[in-house]
């Protein structure tokens, strides 16, 4: 009797962790896109190949941009949930965009809600999303909360949703504002856009991402000597 009860607990912990393992939620800091040697023929395993460049407690300034690469990993076709709450509430500008990997256009940004019902692609094992946030220029100092949170039907985690908890750090700021050209409309709005935005911090330029001499590790120094690690 003790060992069908310990086979039918091993088997039940067998499908909860099958279930858990095939769901996972990833949000990667703008880096991980910076990474990439060609932006064109990125897809599931390049994108999660630079785990290091997870994203837990950012810091911007007043005026600034966040740009986030959220990765819903699953299996294909597989439907789900992907909302991005925060607190305070409206603290934030957001928007989301979805990419669509191994496409003809792959770095052209479709606009999505930030409470969107979507599906895994056929043949695809994740699906990849920008998340862009900007930072008022009179917020005060201090910290708020971002939170990107899945739903799969079936789900084995608590309540249904899998959850990516972020504490956003506000600093003052030591530049001028951001001023976007107006020759950048959201209807051509390309990857190559915010990263070149996010790099110059002067704005959107029109230019491709291969134009500018991007050092990674140069990035990240500067970034951390301005208290921006992650």
């Amino acid at each position: 009797m003790n060992a069908m009860r310990y086979q039918l607990i091993l088997v039940l912990f067998l499908i909860l962790k099958t279930k858990s393992s095939a769901q996972e939620l990833f949000v990667f800091s703008d880096l991980a896109l910076f990474a990439q040697k060609d932006l064109t023929k990125i897809d599931c395993d390049s994108l999660l190949a630079f785990k290091e460049y997870e994203v837990l407690s950012p810091a911007l300034e007043r005026g600034e941009f966040l740009t986030l690469l959220v990765v819903v990993k699953h299996l294909a076709g597989q439907a789900f949930v992907l909302e991005t709450g925060q607190y305070p509430h409206g603290a934030l500008s957001l928007r989301s965009f979805r990419l669509f990997p191994g496409t003809d256009n792959p770095l052209e940004l479709a606009s999505v809600s930030t409470s969107l019902r979507g599906r895994i692609g056929e043949h695809q094992s994740c699906a990849v999303f920008i998340l862009d946030a900007e930072v008022p220029k009179n917020m005060p100092e201090g910290r708020l909360k971002l939170e990107p949170a899945l739903w799969v039907p079936g789900s084995a985690s608590q309540n249904g949703w899998l959850r990516y908890p972020m504490e956003i750090r506000i600093m003052q700021s030591e530049a001028g504002p951001v001023r976007i050209q107006p020759t950048c409309t959201t209807s051509t709005l390309t990857l190559n856009h915010l990263l070149v935005r996010n790099l110059s911090r002067e704005g959107f330029d029109c230019l491709s991402l291969a134009e500018h001499r991007v050092d990674i590790q140069s990035i990240l120094r500067q970034r951390r000597l301005r208290g921006k690690n992650k």
